[in-house]
């Protein structure tokens, strides 16, 4: 329970003292003054900035040591799980003017900030720009060429120009400053915090400055900003992190979790010890995530962004259960870094989903499906890459088909196993020599595979050029490289049951996450086949329904025996009523 709760609501008549709604003060500043540790600050809807109307860019709403600061209230409520933050917009803006214009304009408009084909009509803000960067100018063409790097560019060089209006904004909306005590943020709307390069170089504006190492900041939208937050040591919690000039998110030792980054130039950067737990990345122009140091992405999206999706460049990083899709460079760029890759699903993306350099990457239960590429679907550049249990699925590179691998200098090799590497229905065969661009046959080893075209000339034991049949490759939508293509195995599968000895098992677990071995031989692909088959006959008949009861970990769930992976249709290391659907729906007859 909170110490004190201080109420603060702009629109408030009352005394001004903060113990009602009636009382509530109506400067955020005020309530902050007398606030103390253990205290809770309850904020109606409204609109607040930190400069008491001074027009002092270097205030900020400084949050004291152990406070816990809420949004999203009525102004009637009498406890906080009352309170709607998404309906009751409570706002905390650096825009001290109230004049920031729209991040977009119109293609002939008096600003340049949009992000368009050719063309800023406002000559001031041209010649500016140009000077700076003449590479956004192009002589003899009306205009210039205009791309995310030359509107940056503007906003920092411009923003007294138009209607972009910046120049008078807060350089930091919300401080949190090294303290003992945690601080919680909870609710609010973060915006407008701005500075360019008119401000000196020394300046690097947030709507978040946290260093106060274990604060929790929930439930908020960052929008708007030069750059979203910055901060040491914070756990983050269902957050949206939009238009952000620059990066959404600056951190170092952070935990991000349930959050989302929508067009911003960067996502997210990140140092440190720290990790990403179900967050989405979509419409990240340049890279949705920069790590140094030892990260985990566990269970991300990287959905249609423009950039690149992943660069790791120092330390360790693990990467588990994630999709990338319709990336506009590269999915994964491993530089200098040790990469663990685990259950990823490379989709449709532009250029290669993976880029190793000069590092180590091992690759376990990924499919890569309907990815183009200049050089090869995995470029390794004087590195190591390993595949372990991989889908390569109707991949391009410079047109040709199923070019898996590009080995660019002596100092690049890899290792594949128990792997299937495949054209797309209808097109032409090709030969394993598709696999390797620039280097000789020494610099690969590759064994107990399916391969497109197979002739043996790669030498390896256990592998063959058999149709994988799979079960539906180009899904419902008729387009390879999909979500909902099934590149699951058939029951007529040759790779069932013909996969060869691997460093993972028995712990490692298919791109379903399912376990990796059922009736008791592991399969070559992403994919294990046997849900359901109690038996190994590869049908769902009366004998698997009749051997259900015994499998069953009852309403309280918990292990199964040894024997009953088969039946862990939701890889819950539990078999119950869920689980027992799935059954109805496979079952194929007697």
């Amino acid at each position: 329970f909170a110490q004190q709760v201080i109420r603060a609501d702009a629109s408030a008549d009352g005394n001004a003292d903060g113990m009602s709604w009636e009382d509530a003060y109506t400067d955020l500043q005020d309530a902050l003054a007398i606030a103390a540790e253990g205290d809770e600050i309850w904020v109606a809807a409204g609109t607040y900035k930190p400069d008491r109307e001074t027009g002092e860019r270097t205030l900020s709403f400084d949050i004291p040591s152990g406070i816990a600061l809420y949004g999203g209230f009525a102004g009637w409520e009498m406890q906080r799980f009352q309170r709607n933050w998404n309906k009751n917009g409570t706002i905390l803006s650096g825009d001290l003017s109230g004049d920031d214009g729209p991040r977009d304009c119109e293609q002939h408009s008096d600003c340049c900030y949009e992000h368009e084909d050719v063309g800023c009509d406002d000559a001031i803000c041209a010649d500016t720009v140009c000077s700076v960067r003449p590479d956004c100018c192009v002589p003899g063409v009306p205009g210039f060429t205009w791309d995310d790097i030359c509107a940056a560019a503007a906003r920092d060089e411009c923003c007294h120009l138009g209607s972009w209006n910046t120049c008078e904004n807060s350089f930091y909306v919300v401080t949190m400053d090294v303290k003992e005590t945690p601080t919680i943020l909870d609710g609010f709307t973060i915006r407008s915090a701005y500075a360019s390069v008119r401000d000196g170089l020394n300046i690097f504006p947030f709507g978040i400055l946290d260093q106060s190492r274990g604060s929790q900041i929930s439930n908020c939208l960052f929008t708007n900003n030069y750059r979203g937050a910055g901060s040491t040591g914070g756990v983050f919690t269902k957050n949206t992190f939009r238009d952000s000039v620059m990066a959404g998110l600056l951190g170092t030792d952070v935990t991000v979790t349930d959050c989302r980054f929508v067009d911003n130039v960067g996502g997210i950067a990140m140092s440190g010890i720290s990790s990403l737990t179900r967050c989405t990345f979509e419409g990240q122009t340049l890279v949705a995530v920069t790590s140094t140091g030892d990260v985990t992405i566990d269970r991300c999206s990287f959905l249609d962004n423009p950039g690149d999706g992943y660069h790791a460049t120092s330390g360790t990083a693990r990467v588990r259960d994630c999709v990338f899709s319709r990336t506009g460079l590269n999915a994964i760029v491993a530089f200098t870094t040790t990469m663990i890759l685990e259950r990823i699903a490379f989709l449709g993306n532009l250029q290669a989903p993976l880029v190793v350099i000069r590092t180590a990457v091992r690759a376990e239960d990924c499919l890569f499906s309907g990815n183009r590429a200049n050089g090869g679907i995995v470029g390794i550049i004087a590195g190591f890459a390993e595949f372990d249990h991989c889908t390569f699925h109707g991949n391009r590179a410079f047109g040709i088909l199923l070019r898996a691998i590009s080995l660019t200098s002596s100092g690049a090799s890899a290792t594949i196993r128990n792997s299937i590497i495949w054209g797309a229905d209808g097109d032409p065969s090709g030969t394993e020599d598709a696999l390797l661009k620039d280097a000789d046959t020494s610099n690969l080893s590759i064994d107990y595979s399916i391969v497109q075209g197979w002739t043996g000339k790669l030498g390896g034991v256990g592998n063959s050029g058999d149709v994988p049949l799979f079960v539906d490759t180009i899904g419902p939508d008729g387009i390879v490289g999909t979500a909902d293509d099934d590149l699951h195995l058939s029951p007529e599968s040759p790779a069932i049951d013909a996969g060869g000895p691997s460093s993972a098992f028995p712990l490692s677990r298919d791109l379903d996450g399912h376990p990796r071995v059922l009736c008791g031989q592991v399969d070559i692909g992403a994919y294990e086949f046997g849900l359901g088959d109690y038996d190994c006959d590869r049908a769902i008949d009366l004998y698997d329904f009749q051997s259900w009861p015994g499998c069953m970990t009852g309403p309280e769930g918990g292990p199964y025996l040894f024997g009953c992976e088969s039946f862990d249709a939701n890889a819950d290391s539990s078999v119950d009523l869920s689980d027992f659907a799935y059954l109805q729906r496979a079952f194929s007859g007697p």
